[in-house]
C-alpha cells in the first residue's frame, strides 16, 4: 500500500477523467451532474495529496522507475495549486457551458486530463516524463480551448495555438535529443551530475540543446518573443477555460522550468543567465505597453499575463546552487498568490458574461460595484492584488521574489520590475474606475451557476488575503516544498 499511495493524487483524478466519459452516456439529460463528479474526484484527489505531505517528515523525497517519477513536497505543492485552479474551473463552468449550450461531459473530462499532464510535469524525474506530462495537458488544453466549436473566434484561437504547439513540442524534442547526446541520459539527476564533472567534454552539445528546450518552454509560459498566440487564444477560448490557462497552465510550465533548470542545468547557468534576464526585461515592458491600449478584459489580462511572466523569469535568472538560495521559495510563493488571483478574476468575468460572451469589453462593467457588491469587492481585491498592493498576496509574492533576486546582485533587473509594477496601476486601476465611477444600465440576465460562481468569489477572496495577510503561515510551508530541490542539488554525488 505505500508504493501505491504516493501515485494516487495522478490516479484519481485519472480515473475519474475516464469515469466522467462513461456516465456521459448512461446520464442523458443530467449532465450536470457530471460537474459535481468531476469535482469530487477533485476533492479526493487533494485529501489524498494533503495526507502525503502530513505523513511524511520535511523534506521527502520518493523517486520510482530510476528517478524518472518523484514524489515530493515539491510536486505536493503544485498539486495542490493545480487541484485548486481545477476545482474552480469546474464550478465556474458549470453554468456557463447551459449558457453558451455547449454541456458536454467530455469538457469535465478534459479538464482532468490537463490536471494529470499537469501532475507528471510537475513530479518527472526524467525528460521523457516531463514531455510526456506537458503533451497530455497541452493536447487537452487544445480541445478545451476550441470547444466552442460554433464560434469563430475559438475556432481561429485553437488553430493558432495548436499549430505553434505542435512547433514548440518539436524544439523540446530536439533539444532532449541533443542532452541526451551530450549526458547519456534523460534523467535530470544524472544530468546534473555529468554537467557538473570538470571532465565534461559536451558542454557546447548540451548548450544548444538547453537553448532549444528554452524555446519551448518560453512558448508555453508565453515569453517574449513567444507569445503573440496568448492574446488571441484567450480571448477565443471558453472564459473558464482563459482562467484555467492563465493559472494552472502557467503554473505547471514553471514548474518544469525550475526543476529543470535548478537540478540539471544551474551549473552552466553563465550560458543561459543572461538570456533569461534580456528576455524577462522585454517580456516585462511588451505586456504592459499592449496592456494599455485594450479594450477587451480578457486581452487586457493577457497581456498582463505576460507581463507577471517576465517578472517570474527574473526568478529563474536568479537561481543559484546555494542551499541558501531562497529564489525558488518565492518563484513557488509567486505562482501560488498570482493563480488563487487570476483564477478568481475570470470567475467574475465568467459570471459576467452573457450569451455569447457579449460582455466582455471593460467599458460593459460600468457600474458593476454597486449592481453587484461581490463582484466588485471581489474584482478590486484580484486587481489590487495583480498590482502588488499589501496586504494581498500578489504584494509579498513581489516582493519576496524581488528581494530574492537583490540578494543575488539582481539589482538592475529588479529596478526595471519595480518600474513595470507601477506602469501596470494604470491598466488595473482603470476596471475599477469603470466599475465604480461610471453609470451603465446592464444587468445580468442569465444567472445560471449564481451559487457556485458567489462560492468561488469568496473562496477566491478569501485565499487572496489571507496569503498575503497570513504570509508567514504561507511562506514556512513554501521552504519545505523547495527543500527537496535544494537536497537533491546537494546531495546528487550520494545518488550514484
Amino acid at each position: 500500500m505505500n508504493n501505491i499511495f504516493p501515485f494516487l493524487p495522478i490516479g484519481i483524478t485519472l480515473v475519474f477523467a475516464i469515469a466522467v466519459m462513461l456516465l456521459e452516456v448512461l446520464l442523458n439529460g443530467k449532465k450536470q451532474i457530471l460537474a459535481y463528479v468531476s469535482l469530487l474526484g477533485v476533492v479526493f484527489s487533494a485529501i489524498t495529496t494533503v495526507s502525503l505531505w502530513a505523513r511524511q517528515t520535511n523534506p521527502f523525497h520518493l523517486s520510482f522507475f530510476s528517478e524518472m517519477f518523484i514524489v515530493d513536497n515539491y510536486s505536493l505543492f503544485f498539486y495542490l495549486i493545480f487541484l485548486l485552479c481545477a476545482g474552480v474551473c469546474i464550478l465556474t463552468s458549470s453554468g456557463y457551458l447551459i449558457r453558451e449550450n455547449m454541456e458536454h461531459g467530455e469538457y469535465y473530462s478534459l479538464v482532468l486530463f490537463a490536471v494529470t499532464g499537469m501532475m507528471l510535469m510537475a513530479s518527472g524525474g526524467d525528460l521523457l516524463i516531463l514531455f510526456l506530462g506537458l503533451e497530455i495537458m497541452t493536447i487537452s488544453i487544445y480541445v478545451l480551448v476550441g470547444f466552442n466549436r460554433y464560434n469563430i473566434k475559438s475556432n481561429e484561437a485553437v488553430l493558432k495555438y495548436f499549430f505553434l504547439g505542435a512547433f514548440s513540442a518539436g524544439f523540446i524534442l530536439y533539444g532532449i535529443a541533443l542532452i541526451y547526446g551530450a549526458c547519456q541520459s534523460t534523467t535530470l539527476s544524472q544530468i546534473g551530475k555529468v554537467v557538473r564533472a570538470e571532465d565534461f567534454a559536451y558542454a557546447p552539445m548540451a548548450v544548444m540543446g538547453i537553448l532549444l528546450l528554452m524555446v519551448g518552454i518560453l512558448f508555453k509560459v508565453a515569453a517574449v518573443p513567444f507569445h503573440s498566440w496568448l492574446p488571441d487564444v484567450y480571448e477565443g477560448a471558453p472564459t473558464p477555460v482563459t482562467g484555467f490557462m492563465i493559472s494552472a497552465v502557467k503554473v505547471a510550465s514553471f514548474a518544469f522550468f525550475l526543476r529543470l533548470f535548478l537540478i540539471s542545468f544551474i551549473d552552466l547557468k553563465d550560458s543561459w543567465k543572461d538570456i533569461i534576464s534580456v528576455i524577462a526585461v522585454i517580456t516585462m515592458f511588451t505586456g504592459n505597453i499592449f496592456a494599455f491600449t485594450q479594450t477587451n478584459i480578457k486581452r487586457m489580462l493577457a497581456y498582463s499575463s505576460i507581463s507577471h511572466t517576465g517578472y517570474l523569469l527574473i526568478g529563474i535568472a536568479s537561481l543559484s546552487a546555494s542551499p541558501e538560495n531562497h529564489v525558488a521559495d518565492a518563484i513557488l510563493y509567486y505562482l501560488l498568490a498570482y493563480s488563487v488571483g487570476s483564477i478568481g478574476t475570470f470567475a467574475c468575468i465568467s459570471y459576467l458574461s452573457q450569451k455569447d460572451e457579449e460582455y466582455v469589453n471593460i467599458d460593459d462593467y460600468a457600474g458593476v460595484g454597486f449592481k453587484y457588491p461581490l463582484i466588485g469587492i471581489a474584482m478590486s481585491i484580484f486587481m489590487f492584488s495583480l498590482i502588488g498592493v499589501p496586504p494581498t498576496g500578489g504584494f509579498f509574492g513581489k516582493y519576496y521574489l524581488f528581494s530574492a533576486a537583490i540578494n543575488q546582485g539582481m539589482y538592475p533587473l529588479v529596478l526595471i520590475a519595480i518600474v513595470n509594477s507601477m506602469m501596470s496601476v494604470y491598466y488595473y486601476l482603470r476596471v475599477i474606475a469603470v466599475m465604480y465611477f461610471k453609470h451603465s444600465d446592464y444587468k445580468v440576465t442569465n444567472t445560471s451557476g449564481k451559487m457556485s460562481t458567489n462560492l468561488v468569489l469568496v473562496y477566491t477572496l478569501v485565499g487572496t488575503i489571507w496569503i498575503g495577510m497570513g504570509t508567514f503561515t504561507i511562506f514556512s510551508i513554501v521552504p519545505g516544498a523547495t527543500s527537496v530541490l535544494e537536497w537533491t542539488k546537494v546531495s546528487i554525488e550520494s545518488l550514484f
